[in-house]
């Protein structure tokens, strides 16, 4: 009987943050420990319960054509760019490794790196030779690169002197009290002196949430798996998310908010 290979170790796609691998890979949890993994993502139609140390999302997702894995990419991408900014790494895995877990690291890096459907798919069979999206996932992969390549056009013409200057009206009780200017690529907030924003009520944690600019103008807010939660327009945020114009932000349970504006939607 032809023994069969076993992969003792997920792939290493982009050093030091992201990780491709099978259902065994995310089961075993030594393995992940020793590779300081900590955030597990699991596209897969079985359900699968981590230990509590683990950050998991779980996208219940069928291996076939007709399944509709584009529209998990937006949600994927703030789970991986969540892990990237608390400096944590991630292992995406579904059943082989080949096709859903790899279509996902596919959109990742189209939409991080400006790279198109085939550099993209290369270089994961380059890392990972069984890589092998199913037809469906790739005319997916498709649609996304004429959207990404779309989005980077109208950056571009937007871009320059006349572009909207974003901001963060903020307010006490209704009351606008200040204005914080989105001119870095990073912004932090919490109680550490070392935060961008330093907060000061108890509620409030060391590193308590972090905002980036990302490559296409958007903001991406991440909470730092605070004690008391960071909250969307009355919503508590589960990891990350990207904000739209007008959104309030609540850290905690502080009394000031945070709205998300432009020179042409100002409070």
């Amino acid at each position: 009987m032809k023994a069969t290979r076993i992969e003792s170790y997920p792939t290493e796609i982009i050093p030091g943050l992201l990780f491709l691998g099978d259902m065994s890979h995310a089961t075993s949890y030594d393995r992940l420990r020793e590779l300081q993994i900590s955030h597990v993502l699991s596209i897969h139609t079985e359900p699968l319960k981590l230990p509590k140390s683990f950050v998991h999302m779980y996208i219940e997702l069928e291996d076939a054509p007709s399944a509709d894995i584009a529209q998990h990419f937006q949600q994927t991408y703030e789970f991986i760019e969540a892990a990237k900014c608390a400096q944590k790494r991630v292992l995406i895995h579904c059943g082989a490794g080949a096709s859903r877990s790899a279509t996902v690291c596919a959109a990742y890096l189209m939409r991080t790196k400006h790279w198109g459907l085939n550099d993209a798919l290369n270089f994961l069979r380059d890392q990972r030779s069984k890589v092998n999206p199913n037809p469906g996932f790739v005319s997916a992969l498709h649609e996304y690169s004429d959207l990404l390549r779309t989005e980077r056009v109208n950056v571009h013409i937007q871009t320059g002197p006349s572009s909207s200057l974003w901001h963060l009206d903020v307010l006490k009780k209704a009351d606008l009290i200040g204005s914080l200017l989105l001119d870095k690529e990073s912004i932090s907030f919490g109680r550490s002196a070392d935060c961008t924003v330093i907060l000061d009520h108890m509620s409030i944690s060391r590193k308590h949430a972090v905002l980036t600019k990302q490559e296409n103008g958007e903001f991406l807010l991440v909470d730092n798996q605070s004690t008391h939660g960071t909250f969307i327009n009355g919503k508590m945020l589960k990891l990350a998310t990207i904000l739209k114009r007008g959104d309030e932000v609540q850290f905690g349970g502080s009394s000031r908010s945070y709205v998300l504006c432009d020179k042409n939607s100002c409070l």
